[in-house]
């Protein structure tokens, strides 16, 4: 008896009962991850539930019933499903009619049934048309400027067109070579996601623009890729050979001679058609020539700079830029802000003829905001297309908008009231004014970047290559850092000595280093999260009030969804808020730490641009609590802590008095700010004074109320009863806290 043959195991097919909404989810999903925006994880948890669901569902706002979907995203539903139903009745023309008796072809559809016509008064089903029958316009794929696949087919098409080219790529070297094109890492996640810009190489090689071959993989780019990427180089009007190099410094930089032959026809057509003959113009709007002098914006899609030139020549070039309409211009010239990839060091127009204002590019003036200035008109989501918003960065006019680089000072002087000041006031309680320990004349100091090496380095894995992040954004924005052990704060500024080898001797000499008046606090949002709830949040900030920096900067960085984290998001919010209102602090936030390293290279620029031309004395921490008063930011002499004395003094754990221990002890009451902790301890300095104040009171409700009346801060408001009663139950009271 022959064995009976053996059957093939069948695979069971997943039925989907919504694949429209599951397909127009998917697509949402992706163009919001593509974008950055926030959205995607909405779109992705939705498309998660509706997976789950197995039934199909009559409309989108029947999908209600689910997790995770809200009123837009049903109506969003509701819409394409009419617009889908309208393009299938118009293609419904085309359809073949069957009889009632004939197989009728099953269609998966989000409303599950079919399409009724009813024609000479009977009722006929009409199936759906094949899709090999019916004539449907194919969608043209073009990848969104600067995302994934934009960035990878360009650099597999350059490297393609350039002579000498092997003919493909593989991961690791085309990683490295499309980072520049892309906004998204190659190589890094973004918080709380699982794609990176690498991801979309599948759907290049899926839709045949890229062929994946051999092991490890060799990408090389199809004869459709390279139809796609010569689209794409039109559209940005970039040349394929040219532009994947270095941007000059200038444009009368000399070329190698080995690449001089082949280049020099395109780079000087580049330079004669599509370089606009602009000048830099600064915070006060004269015309400068260096694109460090001039003023600057950050927005969401990076740094601009600040130039004016003709308007037809600027709409016609293939730059980025973003026109302001808030600056008068002479006829035919604009006002613009150019992209800080397309601006070259030197303005083209310097080349020419010098500014007719006659300024050289040494002078920069920090003054009041002139009428120009428009700091209400902040723009958050604008691009480098022609807008009527536009942000002055740096300014000297701090304001509460994300986009304004110099903070308030912590004395509650902005640069405003600085300006009106007197010139050169240094004033002192005592007869005798302290001697400087070094002073630093224009021209005899850098000033450098200085980072803490807690943010360079992490325990490994991801976190470790976020932090690089931030390290290779600044050196590549060209900012002079240096990475040491910083005390307080997470960045700061000096001003470095210059110095110069001696002969003779190995090694450099020691170089004198005072601090400028800014200090950086990072803090990305879950790390803040963390500090709140075991308390490092207020003692940090109390560390930067008192380290003798006026200027203490609070840089809050987005880090993924605040949905599942343990705090609410209103929580965070609400503490970042009080930090700006209550604690005086100035409060910058970032999408991520591509926008962070923008922020401190404006910063950098800035403040190397006001200190340039400034003589800056060093004290000693205990002469700079003698001196009274703040100094003019105009005054060409600027009062500065040595970093010596600054770090010194700064030390977490260095031996504290009893002053300082009553501080940190008072700082544990629920309600007590710093300023408010600040005013009891200049009033009764150790707990043995307060204690002898509460023994002169008669009563115990005198006790209670006995600092109440206690004025903290600048606004001299009272500490309250209710605070006032906290303390004395702690220092006095022998029954339970209450």
């Amino acid at each position: 008896m022959s064995a009976a043959p053996k059957l093939k195991r069948k695979k069971k097919v997943k039925f989907c009962p919504n694949p429209l909404f599951v397909q127009w989810l998917t697509e949402w999903r992706d163009a919001a991850a593509e974008k950055g925006i926030k959205t995607q994880y909405a779109y992705g948890k939705a498309l998660v539930a509706l997976k789950k669901y197995p039934l199909p569902f009559q409309s989108g706002k029947a999908a209600k019933i689910l997790d995770n979907f809200g009123d837009k995203i049903c109506s969003m539903l509701d819409k394409k499903l009419e617009e889908h139903l309208a393009n299938e009745a118009e293609s419904s023309s085309t359809a073949v009619d069957v009889d009632d008796d004939s197989d009728e072809i099953a269609v998966c559809s989000p409303v599950g049934m079919q399409f009724n016509e009813t024609m000479n008064g009977s009722t006929r089903k009409r199936k759906q048309a094949s899709p090999r029958s019916a004539t449907k316009r194919v969608r043209e794929y073009i990848p969104l400027d600067r995302s994934g696949p934009y960035s990878l087919i360009l650099t597999l098409y350059r490297n393609h067109t350039r002579p000498g080219s092997k003919g493909f790529m593989h991961k690791t070297e085309l990683q490295d070579a499309a980072q520049p094109l892309c906004d998204k890492s190659m190589k890094m996640p973004d918080p709380g996601g699982h794609y990176t810009a690498w991801s979309s190489m599948s759907t290049l090689v899926t839709k045949g623009y890229v062929y994946k071959e051999g092991s490890p993989a060799r990408y090389v780019i199809t004869e459709s890729g390279c139809e796609l990427a010569h689209k794409l180089e039109a559209t940005t009007g970039q040349h394929p050979i040219t532009d994947h190099l270095p941007r000059m410094a200038s444009l009368d930089n000399t070329i190698p001679v080995a690449q001089e032959d082949q280049r020099s026809e395109v780079t000087s057509r580049r330079s004669a058609l599509e370089i606009p003959n602009y000048w830099y113009i600064d915070d006060r709007g004269r015309e400068v020539t260096l694109k460090d002098r001039a003023a600057v914006t950050v927005n969401d899609d990076g740094v601009g700079f600040l130039i004016k030139c003709s308007e037809a020549s600027l709409r016609s070039c293939s730059l980025r830029y973003k026109i302001d309409r808030g600056r008068t211009a002479p006829p035919g010239s604009c006002y613009a802000y150019l992209h800080n990839d397309d601006a070259s060091e030197v303005c083209p127009a310097s080349k020419s003829s010098p500014p007719a204002n006659g300024e050289h590019d040494g002078a920069v003036e920090i003054s009041k905001k002139t009428s120009h200035s428009h700091s209400n008109s902040r723009s958050t989501n604008s691009s480098y297309v022609p807008s009527t918003n536009s942000s002055y960065v740096p300014s000297t006019h701090p304001t509460s908008s994300s986009f304004t680089a110099v903070p308030k000072s912590r004395h509650g002087m902005d640069s405003d009231d600085m300006t009106t000041s007197a010139p050169g006031s240094e004033r002192t309680g005592s007869s005798t004014t302290p001697t400087p320990v070094f002073s630093l004349r224009p021209g005899q100091f850098d000033v450098i970047l200085c980072v803490d090496n807690c943010e360079t380095t992490g325990i490994g894995g991801k976190e470790k290559g976020r932090k690089h992040v931030l390290l290779k954004e600044l050196q590549k924005n060209g900012v002079n850092l240096d990475v040491r052990k910083l005390q307080v704060g997470d960045f700061l500024w000096v001003a470095r000595e210059k110095g110069s080898a001696v002969p003779g001797l190995l090694q450099m000499p020691r170089r004198r280093e005072a601090v400028l008046d800014y200090v950086v606090e990072r803090k990305r949002m879950d790390d803040l999260c963390s500090s709140i709830q075991d308390g490092r949040f207020k003692e940090q900030k109390f560390r930067l009030k008192q380290c003798g920096l006026g200027h203490p900067v609070y840089l809050v960085e987005d880090f993924g969804s605040t949905d599942h984290m343990s705090l609410p998001a209103a929580t965070m919010l609400q503490s970042v808020v009080n930090t700006q209102v209550i604690d005086n602090f100035f409060v910058k936030n970032t999408r991520d730490s591509k926008e962070s390293a923008a922020y401190l290279t404006i910063m950098t620029r800035y403040l190397n641009s006001l200190y340039s031309d400034k003589t800056i004395k060093a004290y000693s921490r205990e002469d700079m609590d003698k001196l009274t008063g703040s100094t003019d930011l105009n005054s060409p002499q600027q009062r500065c802590l040595s970093f010596r004395e600054f770090n010194e003094s700064s030390v977490k754990n260095k031996e504290m008095t009893v002053t300082e221990t009553f501080a940190k002890q008072l700082l544990q009451f629920g309600g007590m700010s710093a300023e408010k902790a600040l005013a009891l301890t200049q009033i009764y300095q150790t707990p043995s004074d307060l204690i002898r104040a509460y023994e002169t009171c008669s009563l115990p409700s005198d006790q209670e109320k006995m600092l109440a009346k206690v004025k903290y801060g600048q606004s001299q408001r009272n500490m309250g009863p209710a605070l006032s009663k906290v303390v004395y139950q702690l220092y006095r009271s022998s029954n339970a806290l209450t």
